[in-house]
């Protein structure tokens, strides 16, 4: 799923809902490619964070960057590391380092070139072709060709559709992947390689939202001799790219050594190594202690920590406003979460001010579903109004409250143990209980909620999701759309679904705006999800680590070919 990337529970990680490539040194894209954007890099500059390639860099950007050493940090386990079915925030981390596309993100999230050194798109909108970088290499010493791209977009529809779902959802529009899917024809019709460093891509029917998508994790080249020689199990665990660095051991359950790659076609990283630790208990509280003990470079700060983080005389925090979002999910297979009039209510009954005080907290409350800094979003507010009386009245419509049927409980399932994340869930259930809705929220380990939410067994839910591609659709679609990959709810609504076809499909930047605003404000009427706040990504980093930078895609998002260390043989306490 998105992945959004699924972020564990209330305040950070899963993908969403995967999510952008890191920020290149690439060439000036074409006027084309970036014209679709413009409007949205406006609107992303407002937005509080660590500077990005466009903006006045800190003092350490004027200093000469050094080469060596070793960045170490600590994360949660990846399951592969198959760019074709990546599924959260902690294989995104490593396949950023990994493998590049024809395209990437620059840390404004800006479409520029990558593999890609130019492109052209037809009058039509449906046709791209992508003139190749000559002499990019593969870790393996193997170049990448045209082939090798029509080879990895072909092998989503190949590998178990379990597996790719949200893949399958972004490239989908590529000319004739439904039939080659349903094994109709022997070739993706709209995937031509005209030579070895020229490609052709051909889509059923515009959506302007393809440059994005070619950026993305999940459009990674891989290397066809090679996985056609050990096959796709053996490469998911022995990955091969021609990304900055190159997997050098995996010990499951312990860490992940990644070594720079000496022929990688942007230049050598900076650092010698990346070192991440895949502890077996919570990984950020394992973080954390391993940052405070300075074993450790960075850490994702967790919750409620903030303050304590600000005032390490040896340390930086480093935030900038995700393009995410943390709600509340109601299966509407679920009785009562079933009845609309139910889910109303249980929207209406949360007050979200409340929230942040209890937090302790900076809290960026919503105005709907779709983020500050994404195209499309709008700061007029479109939730259900905070509203006690009228859930209450709501309820009694429905059959419920005294002198009708008691209410069954409502089971809320989360990975979030958190301390912050405890406190928010026990204020929500008290708004709940003052209008008559009983909440009971059942902790469950990661692997264990992931498992449950994709099998549609969870009655509630909360959940942060996180864009894929800096665009609405990355949003709405996966998440609403009938049978979307990510519509863990069961929502359904044909009016909604019409218009995020349309949206697709429309290539005027603000009649898109105005169709995705319609969309959402029928799904928040509907109640399906009950949007909670924004998360913040909040990093913590060693002094003497340099061109540490993150961007609105979260920590999985790192461009970690920029780092530098200030003394590279420094001694770290272990």
């Amino acid at each position: 799923m998105n992945k959004a990337r699924l972020y564990r529970g209330l305040g950070r990680t899963a993908h969403g809902g995967a999510a952008a490539a890191r920020a290149r040194r690439g060439a000036a894209p074409s006027a084309l490619a970036v014209s679709a954007w413009a409007i949205f890099a406006l609107a992303l500059s407002a937005l509080p964070g660590c500077y990005g390639r466009h903006d006045n860099p800190p003092p350490e950007a004027r200093e000469i960057p050094r080469n060596g050493g070793s960045f170490r940090m600590a994360q949660s386990s990846p399951g592969h590391l198959d760019p074709a079915c990546l599924d959260d925030v902690y294989e995104a981390t490593l396949v950023n380092q990994l493998f590049d596309g024809l395209l990437s993100f620059d840390a404004n999230l800006n479409v520029v070139p990558c593999l890609a050194e130019s492109w052209q798109i037809s009058r039509d909108g449906t046709v791209y072709t992508f003139h190749l970088k000559h002499g990019v290499l593969f870790h393996d010493g193997s170049e990448v060709t045209a082939d090798d791209f029509v080879y990895s977009f072909t092998r989503v529809f190949d590998l178990d559709p379990q597996l790719t779902n949200l893949a399958r959802e972004y490239l989908r529009h590529i000319q004739g992947t439904e039939e080659y899917a349903a094994k109709k024809v022997p070739r993706i019709t709209g995937l031509e390689p005209i030579s070895p460093y020229e490609l052709r891509i051909t889509l059923e029917r515009p959506y302007a939202s393809f440059l994005a998508v070619l950026a993305m994790e999940m459009s990674r080249v891989v290397p066809k001799g090679y996985i056609e020689r050990v096959g796709s199990e053996t490469f998911s665990r022995s990955p091969i790219g021609c990304g900055p660095f190159r997997l050098a051991t995996w010990e499951p359950g312990s860490r992940i050594v990644l070594t720079a790659f000496e022929n990688y076609h942007l230049g050598r990283a900076h650092l010698d190594s990346l070192v991440f630790e895949l502890p077996s208990d919570d990984a950020r509280d394992y973080a954390v202690t391993g940052f405070l003990k300075h074993r450790l470079d960075a850490a994702v700060v967790p919750e409620g920590r903030l303050q304590m983080f600000q005032r390490l005389p040896t340390a930086r925090v480093l935030t900038r406003q995700e393009l995410s979002l943390t709600f509340f999910g109601l299966n509407l297979q679920r009785p009562p979460c079933d009845n609309v009039r139910v889910r109303r209510a249980f929207a209406m009954a949360i007050d979200r001010a409340r929230l942040a005080v209890v937090s302790g907290e900076k809290l960026v409350l919503p105005t709907g579903i779709i983020p500050p800094g994404m195209p499309g979003y709008a700061p007029e507010l479109r939730l259900l109004p905070y509203d006690p009386v009228g859930a209450r009245k709501l309820l009694a419509d429905a059959g419920y409250g005294p002198g009708k049927r008691k209410l069954s409980t409502i089971v809320h399932t989360t990975s979030n143990e958190s301390e912050t994340g405890r406190r928010i869930y026990d204020e929500i259930a008290r708004q709940l209980a003052e209008v008559g809705i009983e909440l009971r929220t059942e902790y469950m380990g990661w692997l264990e909620f992931d498992r449950h939410l994709r099998a549609f067994e969870l009655q509630c839910f909360s959940l942060t999701w996180v864009a894929d591609i800096p665009d609405p659709d990355s949003f709405l679609f996966p998440l609403f759309y009938t049978g979307g990959p990510a519509n863990f709810v069961y929502y359904d609504n044909p009016a909604v679904n019409d218009l995020l076809k349309q949206g697709r499909r429309v290539r005027s930047t603000l009649e898109r705006w105005e169709i995705y605003r319609d969309a959402e404000r029928r799904i928040l009427e509907d109640a399906s999800v009950v949007p909670l706040f924004h998360p913040q990504s909040v990093i913590a980093v060693q002094d003497g680590i340099r061109d540490f930078n993150i961007t609105p895609m979260g920590v999985g998002n790192l461009a970690m070919e920029h780092v530098w260390l200030q003394a590279p043989a420094r001694e770290r306490t272990r």
